[in-house]
């Protein structure tokens, strides 16, 4: 962690301890006593990290700036909590880690458990389907988005399984590279895919070149459809 935040834990988290000198914290880290202290520390530290992880949901779902949390969450719950329960708990609140640093790693922590429970549901499913658009962002990059539909215990889920940017060209080798690579690095099967739905685009529907023609190699069985927002080509 860098000294600067450091500097600031002590200083917002530790104000007892601001004054004391280097040798102090020598003498605690060295302490035997040390681990019985941080034993009930990290019990009590536990509601604090489930708070800081859903905060950091509903900031990553609101699709705001990761300072929020600290520049206007945080304050207003504290004045909350302080007006309705009194002062004695507004410290439990200011415990809460909510730095922007750890809202955008809570935020990665919960994409890539989201991801990860998706794709073992997909994995699980007798079979699965996707469909698949590609279009320009406001910088004009092309961006590669995969919907997948499988089973989940009796009932039919939807989720987005990828969403890929396509650097260099939009050609079907170049969609069904990013889709196979994907599909290689977790471990699925396009054994169990049962159809795909794509536009009319030329890369994606065209019975050689195009994504259909590549996927029709590796899954031949596969059915495959246009969307009906789409013209059919």
């Amino acid at each position: 962690m860098k000294p600067s935040l450091l500097m600031r834990h002590l200083e917002t988290k530790h104000r007892n301890y601001k004054q004391r000198n280097i040798s102090f914290f020598q003498r605690l880290s060295n302490s035997p006593n040390l681990n019985s202290c941080l034993i009930p520390t990290n019990k009590a530290n536990e509601a604090a990290i489930e708070a800081s992880y859903r905060i950091s949901y509903h900031i990553a779902k609101s699709g705001e700036n990761h300072t929020i949390a600290e520049n206007l969450a945080i304050p207003c719950i504290t004045d909350a909590v302080e007006c309705m329960f009194g002062e004695d708990h507004v410290q439990n609140i200011k415990n809460i880690p909510l730095f922007s640093s750890t809202v955008s790693r809570r935020i990665k922590n919960i994409s890539i458990d989201i991801e990860a429970t998706i794709n073992e549901k997909i994995k699980k499913s007798p079979f699965f389907s996707i469909q698949m658009d590609e279009s320009n962002d406001v910088s004009n990059l092309s961006i590669l988005l995969v919907i997948a539909r499988y089973l989940n215990v009796n009932e039919l889920e939807e989720n987005l399984l990828l969403c890929y940017p396509l650097t260099k060209r939009c050609t079907g080798d170049d969609i069904f590279n990013a889709i196979q690579g994907y599909f290689c690095e977790n471990e699925m099967d396009w054994a169990k895919c049962c159809g795909v739905c794509t536009d009319g685009g030329k890369s994606m529907s065209g019975c050689y070149k195009g994504l259909r023609g590549r996927i029709k190699i590796v899954s031949p069985h596969i059915t495959w459809s246009i969307s009906a927002s789409t013209d059919k080509v």
